[in-house]
């Protein structure tokens, strides 16, 4: 099964960019990013990142991945939303 903090690390690189700015955004550290969506790369038996220069490109399969990670993020926040209510 799929970990939400490592498909929420794959979302944010997907959305900010960077790992680095994903790190800023989910207030931990890039290197916790990084080995995050190295567990997540083990997990799926796929190469998530390509280097680009001195930064990364999602790989096809890790936009296909982000794009279910997107939407079961929001299903998650939806949940505990209304569980809040």
């Amino acid at each position: 099964m799929l970990d939400l903090n490592r498909l929420k690390a794959l979302h944010a690189v997907a959305v900010y960019g960077s790992v680095g700015a994903a790190a800023d955004a989910l207030m931990v550290t890039p290197s916790a990013v990084s080995q995050q969506l190295a567990k997540l790369e083990r997990e799926t038996g796929a190469t998530l990142l390509e280097r680009n220069g001195r930064g990364v490109r999602l790989t096809d399969a890790a936009g296909l991945l982000a794009d279910h990670a997107e939407r079961i993020l929001a299903l998650v926040e939806t949940a505990e939303a209304d569980f809040e209510a």
